[in-house]
Order: C-alpha cells, then structure tokens, then sequence
C-alpha cells in the first residue's frame, strides 16, 4: 500500500508500482468516480472504491487519497506492506503554489510565494476548502490536521502513529537510495525499480525563493518540517542497520548504470523535453494551469518488447490509470475514458501549438 503523497515525486514511484502491479497481474484499488484520486481531500472510505463488496481484498492502492487506516484496512491484506514517500516542505510548497496559485482561493491575491510567506494570514482563511494546500500539505495526506498548533506531545504522538502503521518512508531528495530501500524489503530485482522521473517541470515553471521566504516556509509549515527532518533521520539510520552506507553507493550506482542504459535504448532525446515537443500526444503529461509539465519521446525501430517497457515507463499517471482500469474491468465505460483521455490530450497538444506559433 503506497501513500501517493502530493508534490513528493510520488508519480514516478507510482510508476513503478505499476509496472510491477502490470507484470504480476495484481489487483488496483480503483476509484468508482473515474478519478485517479481516491476521494481526497476527504478521509479514505471504502465508498469510494469501484466494485467493492465486503470482505474483498486488493494487492496494492497507489492513487492520490487521504490516509485513514480503519478504511484502507479492509481493503488490504493481513500482511500488505504499507510506504509513503516525503520531501523538503519548502519544495513541495513551492510547487504546490506554482501549480495552484490560480485557482485556488488560499492563494489569490499574492503575487508569488515570496509575497505570501510575508504575511500568509492576510491570505489563509481555516474556512477556505483547500487551505491543506498551503499548509502542513504531507500532513494532511497522512490523515492529520493540518492546521493544530504545534506542541511537542501532540508531534511525538502522531509520528508514533505513522511509524507504528508504515513499514517504510522514503525521501524524495534521496531518491535512488529510497528505490534500494524499497528494493530490498520488497525482496525486488534491479531491474523492478529502474525509472525516468515523471511531472518534471520546466525552468520556467520554478520559483526563486529568498533565504527569508525559505525561513518563513519551515517555520509557517513546522508540522511538516519536523515529520521530515525525523524520517530524514531515521531513513539513514535504516540504511547503516540494513545495507551499509558502503553497500549503498554501490547500489546506487547500479541503479543509475541501469537507468542510463535504458534511456539510451528507449528516448529520442537525452532528458524530458518541452510539452510542445512531445511528439506522441499519448505520452504527454497532463498540463495544469500555467504549468510545462516535460514528457519524452521514444526512440523508433524499438521491438515491440522494448517498446512496450519504454511506454510504460513513461505513461502519465491519469493514462496507466486508465489502462490498468480498463484491464481490470474490461468494460464499454473503460474503453469510453481511453477515448475521452485521448481526445483530450489532442485538444491540449493543439493548444499548445497555437501558444507556440
């Protein structure tokens, strides 16, 4: 069970659960409202689940939800191994502005992230709907309440519940060890968490934030800010028990070795390129707001086993989400999302070549 945290590079981990879940053929906790989100903002209730009957078991949940763990119990297995990744709050609050500040009311009125973490209760209202968005954001994912004070107590009794229901954190900064991490308590191959980062945005899509802005964001999210500098700790405690910081740059490095191997054979292109220039509309990456979100292009001539591994390593997450509804339930409504997905990827594709000409 992975807890799909926002702003996190938890798409790309999804990704890899995919994949895996796709080889194995593994069941989805799918939602019933044709979302890949799993009724966040609200509590996670087995309601939202897409033919659910009392008593079922899934293999594996991956989508966007707001963790409560009497509700995800009784989808799970006895034995389900539950993670969840996390990054530095000030990047993910960053993000989070840059891809919502238009649409979303806690957000408006502030010229930028700089001039919001100035005075951020000229701002944030605790009646606005989607307030999580400016505050305490991972907490929030893990079921919490973003906006109680932070006293000590209440801290030490809230990691202690993560910890006591989570097998493993992983950390976004720390990327290629947080996928040996997961390798190795999996009892996973190499080869089973190789990936290419998804939802990369453009340099033109990032904020430059002061040293004063950067102080305010710990201070002003410090819920946030200590989960992480905790499971920061404890994630290289787990890796000197575990593998060895020796071991562990070896693994790394491996990893890494894998990876380029197959960006090599699979892309056009060195890295992600602008959405304009992705080539194959199935392969660009949903576009928010104002937001250039990069996508890749796949080399041609690839055999249709490589091929495949290529796509979908670099399938956006609302496509494989589809694909993977549409192969659980093979259904006339499955079919019916693919082709409105396509339709609207054209759409956004043509929109984008209008901008650019």
């Amino acid at each position: 069970m992975f807890l799909k945290t926002h702003k996190t590079g938890s798409s790309t981990v999804q990704n890899i659960l995919f994949r895996f879940l796709e080889k194995k053929n593994l069941s989805l906790v799918i939602s019933k409202d044709d979302s890949f989100h799993l009724g966040h903002p609200n509590n996670f209730s087995v309601d939202f689940v897409r033919q659910y009957s009392k008593g079922q078991k899934f293999d594996m949940m991956a989508n966007h939800m707001r963790f409560y763990f009497p509700e995800v119990s009784k989808l799970m297995h006895h034995d389900t191994f539950y993670f969840s990744i996390i990054r530095n709050p000030v990047s993910v609050m960053e993000s989070v502005f840059i891809y919502c500040n238009s649409d979303t009311e806690v957000f408006k009125g502030a010229k930028d992230l700089n001039e919001f973490m100035k005075s951020p209760w000229s701002y944030y209202k605790l009646n606005y709907t989607k307030n999580y968005y400016a505050r305490n954001f991972i907490w929030f994912d893990f079921g919490l309440n973003h906006n109680r004070a932070d006293d000590e107590d209440y801290f030490v009794a809230a990691v202690s519940q993560i910890e006591s229901t989570f097998n493993l954190i992983l950390i976004n900064e720390y990327f290629e060890e947080s996928m040996i991490l997961l390798k190795e308590a999996l009892c996973w191959s190499m080869d089973d968490v190789t990936y290419f980062v998804l939802n990369k945005r453009s340099k033109a899509s990032t904020w430059n934030l002061t040293q004063e802005t950067i102080s305010r964001i710990k201070e002003w999210n410090s819920l946030d800010w200590k989960l992480y500098l905790h499971f920061n700790k404890t994630f290289w405690q787990r890796i000197e028990d575990t593998i060895g910081l020796e071991r562990m740059k070896i693994q790394v490095q491996l990893l890494k070795s894998k990876i380029q191997k197959l960006r090599n054979t699979c892309l056009e292109e060195p890295d992600a390129v602008e959405p304009s220039n992705v080539k194959n509309r199935f392969f660009l990456p949903h576009q928010p707001n104002k937001v250039k979100i990069l996508g890749y292009n796949l080399r041609s001539g690839l055999d249709n086993i490589m091929k495949k591994q290529c796509q979908q390593m670099i399938y956006s997450e609302h496509y494989y989400s589809i694909l993977l509804y549409a192969k659980q339930f093979s259904n006339a409504s499955a079919l019916n999302q693919i082709n409105k997905y396509n339709k609207d990827i054209l759409a956004i594709k043509k929109k984008n070549e209008q901008k650019e000409n």
